[in-house]
C-alpha cells in the first residue's frame, strides 16, 4: 500500500488502535478499532472490511442519545 500523505509504500499489517473522530455534536467520539498505519508518518487506512467493524464500534461508542 502506498501512503497518500508521505508516499511511502509499506505492507498492510492490521494493528489494533485507540480512535478519535470528531462530530459537531457531541464532540470527540474514541473507539478502539483494527487499521492499518504508515510507519513512516503514522497516517491510518481501513480496507472495506474493516470499515463496517469500525463503523459498528462508532455506533457503539456514540452517545445514545444522539
Amino acid at each position: 500500500m502506498k501512503c497518500v500523505d508521505c508516499g511511502k509504500e509499506f505492507e498492510q499489517v492490521p494493528i489494533e488502535k485507540q480512535l478519535k473522530v470528531t462530530t459537531t455534536n457531541p464532540g470527540t467520539v474514541s473507539f478502539k478499532g483494527t487499521v492499518f498505519e504508515c510507519p513512516e508518518c503514522k497516517q491510518t487506512y481501513a480496507n472495506s472490511s474493516q470499515m463496517r467493524k469500525l463503523a459498528q464500534a462508532f455506533d457503539q461508542a456514540y452517545p445514545s442519545n444522539h
